[in-house]
Order: C-alpha cells, then structure tokens, then sequence
C-alpha cells in the first residue's frame, strides 16, 4: 500500500509538472522537516492528512535554487492534530480544561460549521488558522443526543470557521 501511495503520488506530479516542463519536485518535506526521498517513500499514506506541492518563486524561497523543481510539503495526521489542539487550546479556556493532552479527547465528536465529522477529519482540520477560527464550544452527552442525535460519544467540539483554501 506504501509503494501504491508513493507511486500514485509521483505519477500525479510527474503529469502535473510535466504539462507545465517543470520537472518532479526533488524535495520533500514531512511535518515540516525536510526528509530524503527514501523517508517520503517509507511514509504510511493513511497517516497523511494534507500534502501540498509548492512551485516557482514559493519552492525557491522555502528550499532555496534546490526547490526550483517544487516541493511537496506533507502533514501527517498527528502534526495535524497537534496544531488544531494548540490552536483550540490557546483560543478556548473550556477546550483547555477538558482536553489538556493530545488523546484526551478519544471520546469527541468534531462538528465543523454543523458538519459532523464521523472520524476525525484531519484534512479539514488543518485548514483551521486563526484567521479561519471564529468560536469553538464544548458540548456535553445530552445535547449531543438532542442536538446531533450522537448517543456514542461524550462531548461534541463545535468549531465555527470561514471557509479556507488549501496553502
């Protein structure tokens, strides 16, 4: 599955670039760290939330001349989660007090602008800035039930965000 992932990736790039003459990008970067192609091709496709090709004067100017080909910028699902759980911690004392760590909230629901997300939608997450953020609010059992018909889970994560574009 690994290599099928990779594969598909590089053919995807391979015919994008291609049809611009720019060649396959030959820099990688996974959770913002810069990796060799033979980690890109290690990483687990279900674990990628977000990948991003960054081209022309972008690429140069995260990369330097090396990036003139592109970049491919990956997030994994645990980068992501870390930065939406920072971002609603540092914008909700009530999200803060109920989830301190990363796994406390095993037993949530996340609904975005009253979109229930049925597993953690790690894609839409990460496109939360605090520019996108508008309020989060913390929903106990009951008005999971009431309100979303949701009887398996303990709270509900109400996120209100204006629409973002992928970086």
């Amino acid at each position: 599955m690994k290599n099928l992932f990779t594969i598909l990736l590089l053919i995807l790039f391979t015919n994008l670039f291609s049809q611009q003459k720019k060649a396959i990008p030959e820099i990688f970067f996974i959770d913002s760290t810069q990796v060799s192609t033979q980690e890109f091709r290690q990483l687990d496709p279900k674990t990628v939330s977000l990948a991003t090709v960054y081209t022309d004067s972008v690429a140069v100017a995260m990369a330097g001349e090396k990036g003139r080909n592109g970049i491919l910028y990956i997030e994994t699902h645990a980068f992501v989660k870390k930065r939406f759980q920072n971002l609603f911690r540092k914008k909700s004392k009530e999200y803060n007090k109920k989830f301190p760590d990363s796994d406390s909230d095993k037993n949530t629901v996340y609904i975005l602008n009253d979109t229930i997300l049925k597993e953690i939608d790690y894609g839409n997450l990460a496109l939360i800035d605090e520019k996108a953020l508008k309020s989060i609010k913390i929903i106990g059992k009951k008005e999971l039930k009431n309100s979303f018909s949701i009887i398996d889970k303990e709270y509900g994560v109400i996120i209100e965000a204006t629409e973002t574009e992928k970086k």
